[in-house]
């Protein structure tokens, strides 16, 4: 009975080496999924949608495409509490885009204080 408590004690400190809760390799998007990444549909029965270049906007990691400008490159994501803020390149200029996350599928973009675009997911 003592050698078996003494074998399951041993192969589990060996096993808890290989499995660390607090792996070097985590990273905060590891942690906090991006809620952006997949594609998304403008509500174009928002007035603002005149002002977006595209009717669709697709995320992943480190890139976007939309409109006809090229896609949007060297994406960085930083996840907030609430909101998903991207910064890019987009037609040869650095932008910062701050999306609010209204729930899963639904997401919305601050136009500079005249309102909010709505998109909503449709992969």
């Amino acid at each position: 009975m003592i050698r078996k408590l003494f074998v399951i004690g041993v192969l589990s400190v060996a096993f808890s080496g290989c499995f660390p809760l607090n792996s070097p390799f985590e990273t905060r998007e590891d942690l906090e999924p991006n809620p952006l990444i997949g594609t998304w549909e403008v509500d174009s029965k928002n007035p603002l949608a005149v002002y977006f270049p595209c009717k669709e906007i697709t995320f992943e990691k480190s890139i976007s495409f939309c409109g006809s400008g090229g896609p949007a490159e060297k994406n960085t994501y930083e996840v907030r509490s609430g909101s998903v803020v991207v910064h890019g390149i987009y037609a040869g200029r650095e932008y910062t885009a701050v999306y609010n996350v209204i729930n899963r599928n639904t997401i919305s973009l601050n136009f500079s204080g005249r309102g909010e675009l709505q998109f909503n997911r449709i992969k």
